[in-house]
């Protein structure tokens, strides 16, 4: 009888996840054949080859045997895949397809979700216009980046990326959260709360939420004189300068001149390190905080973006193209290889409990997921483990 009451234990193997990864990206991306030997399936499995090992297109060509030249490769991607515009939505329903949309529409209260921006060093010429380098912060010795938006969703600690958007040098920030925002509503999912880097601590990007409806939440920006000026704080830092937590209002004129006016909430907290007490100040709009507490701690859930974007470059190939398209394709693979894992922990590793699922990362780590697709690609196509020498190996 004991025996009888514990759950139905199944296997999941690796040809189960290149299964699940191939359809969702073929199915979704629709690559076309570019010959018989440049098949869909065969350019596909190349890109995972070089993505799992966070390599080139040229290696994946050059250790796998029976497989068309990276060449040959390259020119069937820039001519099967579509364009950038039409690729960008198609990758957007891959990215929900990896995550089960129909889970994620099932849920009335809406979800936390967070909107970012991530900087990809880029070090060489443009490819058909200027705006395709974003200008940034130096970062790995450079100012020139290919520039990349995602909304995540933040569920009990799981973050799965739910849209991306490449984005072009001078396009106004408010944009891209709100074309962010209308992929998820078209995706049938409501936002509960909107999470944000302080970088969109703007005037339009407020007023555009403001006027939305949309609750959301995000880091001040401080300007004006710090409190050790001898004339003492202005403008934001005036809130970090108040020693009391609480909530504030503020008022001031955006670059278009047309004034904006936010709540803010002041936390007092005391820093790890230098264990000293300093304000944290937070603009907020839609919702009433219950606590400092809860606002630090809210926020702290965006926090996990970074970590998402470390393991989306634990996939992502190493390329020396000048083409936005292909390096487009390149993040979104990477994307949708990081939300099938949390998927697969989500709902088919977690250990069924009363109160909840509980989550089993032991039983399939980032890594090791890569590990089994790529010995998968490995035995589908042999490994060529061996290279030519100039002198006989007996000598």
């Amino acid at each position: 009888m004991e025996g009888a009451m514990r759950p139905r234990q199944f296997t999941l193997r690796p040809g189960d996840v290149e299964q699940c990864a191939s359809s969702i990206l073929q199915d979704n991306v629709g690559l076309k054949d570019a010959g018989p030997k440049c098949q869909a399936s065969v350019v596909l499995h190349l890109v995972l080859y070089a993505a799992l090992r966070m390599s080139s297109i040229a290696d994946s060509c050059a250790r796998l045997k029976n497989v068309p030249g990276d060449d040959a490769v390259r020119n069937a991607l820039a001519t099967g895949l579509p364009p950038i515009g039409v690729l960008t939505g198609r990758l957007n329903q891959a990215l929900l397809d990896s995550v089960s949309g129909r889970w994620l529409r099932k849920r009335k209260r809406g979800f936390r979700l967070a909107i970012d921006l991530t900087l990809i060093p880029y070090h060489g010429k443009p490819f058909a216009h200027e705006r395709e380098i974003y200008r940034g912060e130096a970062k790995s010795g450079t100012t020139h980046f290919h520039a990349y938006a995602t909304c995540s969703l933040v569920h009990h600690g799981q973050r799965f990326t739910l849209a991306m958007l490449y984005v072009l040098q001078g396009t106004r920030l408010e944009t891209v959260v709100e074309q962010l925002l209308e992929i998820v509503k078209n995706a049938g999912i409501r936002p509960r709360l909107l999470l944000l880097d302080r970088g969109f601590f703007q005037a339009a990007v407020v007023r555009s939420l403001q006027q939305a409806r949309i609750p959301f939440l995000m880091p001040m920006i401080l300007r004006g004189r710090k409190p050790s000026h001898p004339k003492g704080p202005s403008a934001t830092y005036v809130f970090a300068a108040n020693p009391q937590s609480g909530p504030s209002r503020y008022t001031w004129q955006g670059k278009d001149g047309q004034a904006c006016t936010v709540n803010v909430y002041r936390v007092r907290t005391r820093d790890k390190k230098s264990r000293r007490l300093r304000t944290l100040v937070y603009v907020y709009g839609g919702f009433r905080p219950t606590s400092g507490a809860w606002v630090r701690q809210t926020y702290r859930l965006r926090f996990g973006i970074e970590s998402s974007y470390r393991q989306m470059n634990q996939a992502r190939i190493y390329t020396c193209t000048r083409n936005p398209l292909l390096r487009l394709f390149f993040v979104g693979v990477a994307l949708v290889l990081r939300n099938l894992w949390v998927w697969l922990h989500l709902l088919l590793l977690s250990e069924p409990r009363p109160g909840g699922r509980q989550l089993r990362l032991d039983k399939l780590r980032l890594r090791a997921m890569y590990t089994w697709l790529t010995h998968f690609i490995e035995m589908t196509y042999e490994v060529d483990d061996a290279t030519e020498a100039y002198f006989p190996t007996n000598e």
